[in-house]
Order: structure tokens, then sequence, then C-alpha cells
């Protein structure tokens, strides 16, 4: 039985606004009209955009269904769709059951209230009783770390805190269908670990699912199936790791295998401004041979002061699992202090010790304890990896193999030659 339908829905926006006509406007406009003047066109002040174009989606009771797709695919929008923040230009979207949507963690927070008065007050708006917001009230503030400031002024929290109050809040809502958008690049890597372990539970509970990420490793391990949206249309909807493929496909031929997208994540402290990756001679490439020289440039701004940032590179391949990671601490190559407005850029280079395949970039600038993410990019670029078909799997191990002789054989030989 269906949980979700979406029968050929269309979302149409605006982009640009009309403007108020002044005093001095409407007496320019009648002059025009008496003396034969034509009045300046609405549409040249504003355009129209298909965010979704004739999509059908029909995702039965229980399934975990991953969406993915390049920036501006119009993934966000299919779930505001879904959670009824916005209604389809054409078409219909029909849930059954008790829906929670996890798109804006902290949404509906007041500054001016303590984290406890916000816990009640989000969890109203959630959906939750009073009753069901005591019993899980202990839960709530357990799984978020912060016991000890939750008769604080939510004013007074980091960017981070807010976060994981907010994502804890929403993570104890106990929903039929659950609409999850990135919401689990908050907080630190510890806390997004924990945030992950509960969307597991929330999965096992039988609660259907849609996932909305560029965290192709946590998509590829949470879905059992995989929709990829690109320019508001379906293009394949299937197995995980077939879809991801598509996908990087579609990241090479936009260019992002070059330059990555600027993405914005955390609390918008900092923000990644480019990624290139070229050969080693300094071409631009998205494209090497196993074994060869690579150089990567990732170009970063920080809106905040910063006293030591990390900035921590991880490689997946097509199926989404993580084959490297490291940070420019581990590497000896340390960022700040960088003050606000300051731009850096790190540069990575090394040889390319992956077998044949396709792979993803995966960034995110931390704070120097790692108690927040300042940025975060999941899709930074993309590369692929040529091979010359000698062996299967995922690192170049750079092996040579040899055969020795079979002392056995020498033995036999010696006895022969004692015989004759």
């Amino acid at each position: 039985m269906s949980a979700i339908v979406v029968d050929n829905v269309w979302k149409r926006y605006v982009i640009g606004q009309a403007r108020y006509s002044s005093l001095r406007d409407t007496l320019a406009g009648a002059w025009r009209g008496l003396f034969g003047g034509a009045e300046r066109p609405e549409s040249a002040r504003t355009r129209e955009f298909y965010a979704l174009k004739g999509v059908s989606l029909r995702i039965e009771k229980g399934a975990v269904v991953g969406v993915i797709g390049l920036n501006g695919a119009g993934k966000s929008t299919l779930l505001k769709l879904l959670s009824r923040v916005t209604r389809p230009t054409r078409g219909t979207v029909a849930t059954e059951g008790r829906v929670s949507a996890l798109i804006e963690v902290g949404a509906g927070f007041h500054p001016e209230l303590t984290g406890r008065e916000n816990v009640y007050l989000n969890g109203s708006i959630l959906g939750m009783s009073r009753k069901e917001v005591d019993a899980k009230f202990d839960a709530i503030v357990d799984f978020s770390g912060l016991a000890a400031f939750i008769d604080t002024p939510v004013k007074h929290y980091s960017s981070g805190m807010f976060a994981r109050l907010g994502f804890s809040v929403a993570a104890h809502v106990e929903p039929d269908i659950l609409l999850v958008d990135e919401v689990l690049s908050v907080g630190d890597f510890g806390f997004q670990q924990k945030c992950l372990e509960r969307m597991r539970r929330i999965v096992d509970s039988g609660a259907t699912v849609v996932f909305v990420s560029h965290n192709l490793p946590a998509v590829t391990s949470l879905c059992e199936e995989v929709v990829l949206l690109h320019e508001g249309e379906i293009v394949m909807r299937g197995d995980p790791a077939a879809t991801v493929s598509r996908y990087h496909g579609l990241l090479s031929t936009s260019g992002s295998a070059v330059r990555g997208a600027v993405s914005e994540g955390g609390a918008a402290e900092a923000r990644f401004l480019s990624a290139e990756l070229a050969d080693e001679s300094g071409n631009p490439t998205a494209t090497f041979t196993g074994g060869r020289p690579f150089r990567l440039r990732v170009g970063v701004r920080f809106e905040k002061a910063q006293e030591s940032p990390v900035l921590v590179l991880q490689v997946c391949n097509a199926r989404g699992v993580a084959v490297f990671r490291t940070d420019s601490r581990a590497a000896g190559a340390e960022i700040g202090p960088a003050g606000s407005g300051a731009e850096a850029a790190v540069e990575v280079v090394g040889r390319m010790n992956l077998l044949e395949g396709h792979y993803i970039v995966r960034a995110i600038l931390e704070s120097g304890d790692h108690e927040r993410v300042l940025a975060s990019n999941d899709a930074l670029c993309s590369f692929s990896v040529l091979g010359d078909g000698r062996a299967q799997g995922i690192a170049d191990l750079a092996f040579e193999m040899t055969v020795q002789p079979d002392a056995r054989k020498e033995r036999v030989s010696d006895d022969v030659r004692r015989d004759e």
C-alpha cells in the first residue's frame, strides 16, 4: 500500500518581484497611455522558473527512499510539497499517516526562551502533544548533550548547540512518514554519528522515510532505493549504487567535477569558494590514470574569525564507501588563525593510488575543537580513474609479482644428477 503518491507534479516559482508603483510611475504611465507610449512589460522584471516538471512518484509504506541530485535539481522543493509547506502548481500530492519533516532544524525556536521552553514549543510545532514531550523530554536533552544549558535562553547558544537541540527534538517525533533534508550535517562528527544511528532506529521502526542528502555514504547505507532528480525531473530510480554512479556522471558533465559548487554548511561561519583538480602539469582535469600525480586546490573563506580551523577531506567511491579520509591538522598544514573575511587556499598533492572507477570528494571545515561544522560540501568535486585491468577493488597497492623456483623441483634435479 502506498504511503506517498506524487502524480504529475509541477512547481513554478516567479523569480524577481513586481515593483510597487509610486505616484510618479502612475502619472508617467498615464502620460504614455495618452500619447501612445508603451507601458514597460512586467515580464521584464520577473521570470518563471519550474523547480519540478511533471514528477510522478509512488512510495510504499515502510520504504526508505533516498533523493539525490545536483544543487537546484528540485530535491528540497519535493520535500516541501510532501510536508505541505507549499502546494504544487499542477498535479497532486497525497500522503497517508502522520508526517514529520526534518527540513529546518530549530525552525520556530524563540531566542528569548530557554532551551527547555523551546523543546516544548518546537515539539508542539512538530505535532507532539505536551504529554508526549513530557515523556520524551529527558531523552531529548540527553541526546542533545545540552543538559547543563537547558535552562539558558537559546539566544546565548552557539550555532552548533542550536542545531543539536533542534535535531534532538525533531528526531524524537514518531511519525508514519519521515522527511529528512540534509540534517545529518549538524554538530560535530560524533553527534552526526548519533544522528545517523537515530535515523536507523526510525527506519527499523517501520516508518516510511524520504531522505534528501548529498552525503552519499549515508544515502547508500540507509536507503534501499534512490531517486535521482536533475533539472526538476526524475532521470533515474533504482539500486543505490547504480543511481549514485549515474549521479557522478552528471557531476562530471555539469563541470562540478573540476570546480566544486559553493556550499554554506553549518552556521555559515565559513564557505567553500572553489575546488580544482589538476594533473601533474597543473592542467584542470577530472580524469586520471591510476598511479599518476594529482593536485587538489580548495579555496575557503571565513565569515567569522577562527582560531585554528581544520579542513577534513574524504574520498568516496561510486557505492558511497569512504576509501580515504584525512585532515589538515593530521597532515601538518595549519590553516589558522583566520580573521573574519579571510580567505585561504589549501593544496593537496599526491598520487592517484586508486583503481578504475568514479569517485567523489567530500569536504568539511570544522572548528579547532571539532565542536562545530563551519561549512560542508558532500559533493565538492568528483573524478574518474582509468585503470589497466591488472586488478580489481579500490586501492592500487603498486605491487610487483614474481615467481620463485620451486625448491622441491630443485631437489629432484639434484637427485637425478647424482643418480647419473
